[in-house]
């Protein structure tokens, strides 16, 4: 399921009438909402606020390899198989 260009159009709108960390956040989940990622609930918000245009993407620090590695998602703001 993806992310209603509406739906983020509508947030971006509500984040500049009430700009601040409440209206962001409630941007967030309400793209959180139509997000469907990975099993962890970081990137799902991870996923969320870029797809909002809140933040750039997302990138996770992986141990095994001693460096950040991007959170890759397709379009739809779910990670590829």
């Amino acid at each position: 399921m993806g992310v209603p260009t509406l739906l983020l159009r509508e947030q971006v709108a509500a984040i500049a009438a009430a700009p601040g960390y409440r209206s962001r956040g409630y941007a967030v989940l309400a793209v959180l909402a139509r997000v469907l990622t990975g099993p962890s609930p970081l990137e799902r918000v991870l996923a969320a606020g870029h797809l909002a245009g809140l933040w750039g993407a997302p990138h996770l620090w992986e141990p095994s390899i001693g460096r950040l590695r991007p959170l890759l998602f397709r379009g739809d703001g779910r990670r590829p198989p």
